[in-house]
């Protein structure tokens, strides 16, 4: 997962925490978890099934 660190652009990498993403295989809990993540407080509705 890239984030942003002064001075390095976008290449600051880190792997991705599982601790926060357990599903990383299930893409619409992975998009919640992410929200969650980036502490996104109004979520867009998503239709579930586009992720199957």
């Amino acid at each position: 997962m890239h984030l942003f660190r002064e001075g390095y652009n976008d290449r600051w990498a880190i792997p991705i925490p599982t601790d926060r993403f357990p599903s990383i295989d299930d893409h619409f809990r992975l998009l919640q978890d992410f929200m969650r993540y980036c502490n996104v407080t109004r979520p867009p509705h998503f239709n579930q099934g586009l992720f199957t």
